[in-house]
């Protein structure tokens, strides 16, 4: 019973698939990179760029860059936002290349748009390739 259990197990285990997403530290500035309900919410264009590049010196260290570009409009007395997001991971002879759009509707839950709700959609592609 132990063997059979034990095949299970490493046929199992040997047919899933998983991802990666990219890694970063102070995610305060990248929101609309986890949360596409986020994307718009401040009153001007916003563009950043994030650069992390781990175990400096290394062959095949992992680097990662993302570009953002976010705004809110007004469209028939309601306000949305619209986002592009690019990411770059490079984890050894793996590079993950991915790019997504985003965009928002917030909901004013009153009179003076302190209290929002947010609803947010993103639609990207993702490719994998190995070197």
């Amino acid at each position: 019973m132990k063997r059979v259990l034990s095949l299970l197990l490493v046929s199992v285990t040997t047919i899933a698939n998983a991802q990666q997403d990219a890694q970063f530290s102070q995610y305060m500035f990248n929101r609309t990179s986890y949360n596409p309900a986020a994307t718009g919410l401040k009153p001007a264009f916003c563009a950043h760029g994030l650069y992390r590049s781990q175990w400096l010196g290394f062959p095949q260290a992992p680097k990662t860059l993302q570009v953002v570009l976010d705004a809110p409009f007004n469209l028939f007395n309601k306000q949305h936002g619209f986002g592009i997001t690019f990411n770059r991971d490079q984890i050894g002879y793996e590079t993950m290349i991915q790019a997504k759009v985003a965009y928002s509707y917030h909901l004013k839950l009153d009179d003076e748009g302190t209290k929002m709700l947010s609803f947010g959609l993103d639609l990207g592609f993702l490719n994998k390739s190995f070197d």
